[in-house]
């Protein structure tokens, strides 16, 4: 209150020195023009000088305006030095007269200013100490946030960017805030029996995993055994094929699709329970990355190492059924290859016969006993026939090397 009846005080004082000043300019003004009248330096002998500016001087020759424009400028800069002498001359008072008000500026304003910074000090010192009230509050929500969140995290919750969650326990960020201690207290009592819930959740998930590897493993070696169990039949019937004839490739032949068939619903069912495994595999990372985003590093570790170890486990075993697929793929090649070998055996035989008939035939076109011609027409003829024995005789030759 005190502080602002000194402001206005000091408001007040400097209006009246600004008045002061402002009437001390304008009676300067008046002295000024009586100083340049005194001198003939009127306004109304420079309009006279004005009326020069009409002055044109035609060209060099024209000498009359040439003389009458040098004796106004020569009276121009007359009154101009004039003029300057006698703005001078009274300036001298007027430039020490600044000189003390500046003087007298310098005294007052600095001994207002002593007073103000006083009190401006004095308001700052006040204002600071607000102010760190106000920061230490802030530190202090802040903290108590910091606190509040570091023991949900500790206990299992999850953050969304709003709320704070575990189970279908909730809290978001401005309850948070504002929540008292001792409900606080008990909400975090909460929290943690659904932390101990969700912990003995994830270990009976753990152990429903387990048991379902186990179990995925009995399948997978039951159906090894199928399989070799089917490829020693499979090369069984293979073995019988073989020693059978005409009849037998018939038989052959149904066992090739019933393999083929058999072969592809193995294919296919390898193909479903990879499919399913993969699944199941993903599904028990995805579980186990929820899971781990809430364990200690400790856990984190282990649980990668084991991750690794089923990962190693499921390319090993999908190595495994590869080669297995890949050794059915190569006995089928070969029975196939066996039974066309066969047939093609079979084939030439039953060929045997033609071949070398029409392989004699070819050679006895050769050694065929021509008549003797007697005129140049017979002559021409038979050796036209000739020729055509000799295509006959190649054509039934690359025939049957084609056969």
């Amino acid at each position: 209150m005190e502080g602002e009846k000194v402001k206005q005080l000091l408001t007040h004082k400097i209006k009246q020195m600004e008045q002061t000043v402002t009437q001390q300019e304008l009676a300067i003004l008046n002295p000024i023009d009586a100083a340049l009248s005194k001198e003939n330096v009127t306004a109304k002998v420079i309009a006279e000088l004005r009326k020069s500016l009409t002055i044109k001087i035609k060209d060099i020759n024209d000498k009359e305006n040439y003389a009458v424009a040098n004796r106004a400028r020569i009276e121009c800069k007359n009154l101009r030095v004039l003029a300057v002498k006698i703005c001078k001359s009274g300036r001298e008072e007027a430039i020490q007269i600044q000189k003390q008000w500046i003087a007298k500026e310098k005294e007052v304003v600095s001994q207002i200013e002593e007073v103000e910074n006083y009190l401006q000090g004095d308001q700052d010192r006040i204002d600071n100490e607000k102010e760190a009230i106000r920061l230490q509050a802030e530190r202090e929500a802040a903290e108590r946030i910091q606190n509040r969140v570091k023991l949900l995290f500790d206990n299992g919750c999850s953050y969304d960017g709003v709320n704070y969650s575990i189970l279908e326990t909730t809290i978001n960020d401005t309850q948070l805030k504002v929540m008292d201690d001792n409900i606080f207290s008990v909400f975090m009592d909460k929290v943690k029996v659904e932390h101990q819930r969700e912990l003995e959740m994830k270990e009976q998930a753990e152990k429903e995993r387990l048991a379902e590897v186990a179990r995925i493993e009995a399948e997978k070696k039951a159906e090894a055994e199928r399989m070799q169990k089917e490829r020693e039949e499979l090369e069984a019937q293979q073995a019988k094929f073989k020693a059978e004839q005409e009849a037998s490739r018939k038989l052959q032949e149904e066992a090739q699709a019933k393999m083929q068939a058999e072969n592809e619903r193995i294919a296919k069912e390898q193909r479903e329970k990879q499919e399913e495994l993969t699944r199941q595999a993903k599904a028990i990372q995805d579980a186990k990355d929820e899971a781990e985003r809430i364990e200690r590093e400790r856990l984190l570790k282990i649980e990668t190492d084991r991750i690794a170890a089923e990962k190693e486990t499921l390319r090993i075993e999908a190595e495994r059924l590869a080669a297995i697929e890949a050794e059915n793929k190569r006995i089928s090649e070969e029975a196939e290859a066996a039974e066309q070998a066969r047939i093609e055996q079979e084939r030439q035989a039953a060929l045997a016969p033609d071949k070398e008939k029409l392989l004699t035939l070819a050679e006895s076109l050769s050694t065929f006993a021509l008549p003797e011609m007697k005129t140049e027409a017979g002559i021409a003829i038979l050796d036209e026939v000739v020729v055509l024995l000799q295509k006959v005789n190649a054509h039934i030759t690359k025939k049957v090397k084609s056969l």
